[in-house]
């Protein structure tokens, strides 16, 4: 991912989320801090809230779990979800369990991927096709799903009230 790419999702980020008193779960947050080359907008997501929890499979993160077997939180503990590159690494007859247990700990969520077209894509052996019906959430959530001209896929979901 390219620091202009990163940028952008970050942009994104801000625009949907106050500064104020918000908590954020980083939902496939890869190393964690210790690590900020490897997810430089960890760092701004930080600074943009008054709790931040990183999860991630690997170790690393504050909590290690995989997320198709839910999460260790509260319902809609949390007010935004962010995850960036996570759902194309897991089983397309997965990817919306992981959906469905990240957003019962959160109010709203981002999403970024890479469509097939996607540079990354092809560089990594685990990326799958993400197979999510972002419309069967509509009745939850405010639903925006944004493409870019290069295959990369924002998708954001907010509270119906927000």
């Amino acid at each position: 991912m390219t620091e202009s790419e990163i940028m952008y999702y970050i942009g994104k980020l801000s625009i949907h989320i106050p500064k104020q008193n918000e908590s954020i779960l980083n939902v496939g947050s890869g190393i964690g801090m210790q690590h900020r080359n490897h997810h430089p907008y960890e760092h701004n997501l930080k600074k943009r809230c008054n709790r931040y929890v990183s999860v991630d499979k690997k170790e690393g993160a504050d909590v290690q779990c995989d997320v198709t077997e839910g999460l260790p939180f509260k319902d809609k503990e949390f007010n935004w979800a962010w995850s960036s590159e996570m759902i194309e690494h897991i089983s397309q007859d997965k990817q919306k369990l992981a959906v469905d247990n990240i957003l019962e700990k959160t109010k709203n969520a981002i999403f970024t991927y890479p469509d097939p077209e996607h540079p990354s894509f092809d560089a990594d052996p685990e990326h799958t096709v993400v197979v999510i019906d972002w419309n069967d959430y509509k009745h939850l959530f405010k639903v925006s799903h944004i493409k870019t001209k290069t295959g990369r896929n924002v998708v954001i979901l907010k509270e119906k009230n927000r």
